[in-house]
């Protein structure tokens, strides 16, 4: 694995001050995805690593804020991160936050993203469609399991809003990532992913509707709410079709390699097949996914990526 301080120069990255930022944001995503992030800096060129592993920091930094925390201000907490992330873009795109205190609220792990989103180009419309689509999260009124149960017609909308917009905000470094033409390839892939971590997060979710209030004069309450599965309201049969709907959206994805840059195609490749890995190793699981969460089979990963690296040139 070529050093990261070489993917930093190679990325142009020099000014001390910034390449702490850029250390900063990856130590912070290997702690949160170490699978990830070791699979970015297998398989992605190294003058494209830092930026990709960055935008990857800022979506789940923002998946976090939407996500974590009391439910009680969750909304103020989002829309204080938005503001932040906001003026922290504003602030770089005129050129003031470079080589600079970062501005007020901003960590050096989003100083860093935001160079890199002015620097590579990034649309600030993905940014904003981001933002907002995560907001609906922290105000509780969506999610990736509650959108999967609620219907297909809800489930896609929540591919438009959240699950789209996280994966373009990671290849979208790369300008050949984003052609219009290649939006629907980009959508089925998030729409695979997605249903897949629904899957993968069942007794996560369980465990968050269990620690939200009920009405007890409401008849749509389950009769047992110590049970997390009960909660999922995922019957067994809904199971199996919920893991042949992924396994369907994963096929259908496919052809996203095909428009893919080759720069991106080991890791996009590497990407498809960890997501089969996953959803077998959910598959192996059965019930058991309403108990604990499935993550992605390590050794079968490990070689995945290994076997991946050997295709990639750093230049």
């Amino acid at each position: 694995m070529i050093r990261f301080g070489r993917a930093l120069d190679l990325a142009g990255i020099r000014d001390p001050a910034a390449r702490r930022e850029y250390r900063a944001a990856v130590r912070t995503l290997l702690r949160a995805d170490p699978v990830h992030c070791l699979a970015v800096r297998l398989l992605v060129p190294a003058a494209l690593q830092p930026h990709l592993l960055v935008c990857y920091w800022f979506a789940r930094a923002t998946d976090a804020v939407a996500d974590s925390g009391p439910a009680t201000g969750r909304r103020e907490r989002f829309d204080h991160w938005s503001a932040t992330v906001r003026r922290a873009l504003a602030e770089e795109a005129a050129g003031t936050a470079a080589g600079a205190v970062p501005g007020p609220g901003a960590s050096p792990q989003l100083a860093a993203f935001a160079r890199t989103a002015v620097e590579r180009g990034l649309p600030t419309e993905w940014i904003n469609r981001f933002l907002s689509g995560m907001r609906q999260d922290a105000e509780g009124t969506s999610g990736g399991g509650r959108a999967a149960l609620a219907g297909e017609a809800e489930f896609e909308r929540y591919v438009d809003r959240v699950s789209l917009p996280y994966l373009l905000l990671l290849v979208g470094v790369h300008p050949g990532c984003r052609e219009p033409g290649h939006a629907r390839a980009y959508w089925l892939l998030a729409a695979a992913c997605q249903r897949i971590d629904f899957l993968a997060d069942l007794a996560e979710d369980a465990r968050t509707d269990r620690a939200e209030p009920t009405d007890p004069a409401d008849p749509a309450d389950p009769a047992d709410p110590a049970d997390p599965a009960d909660r999922v309201r995922l019957p067994g049969a809904e199971l199996a079709v919920q893991i042949a709907r992924a396994r369907t959206a994963l096929y259908a994805a496919r052809p996203v390699l095909d428009l893919t840059p080759l720069e991106l195609r080991p890791m996009m490749n590497a990407f498809l097949l960890m997501h089969s890995l996953h959803l077998e190793a959910i598959e192996r699981a059965g019930e058991r996914v309403r108990r604990r969460r499935v993550g992605h089979p390590l050794l079968p990963t490990a070689r995945l990526l290994l076997a991946g690296h050997g295709q990639v040139r750093h230049g």
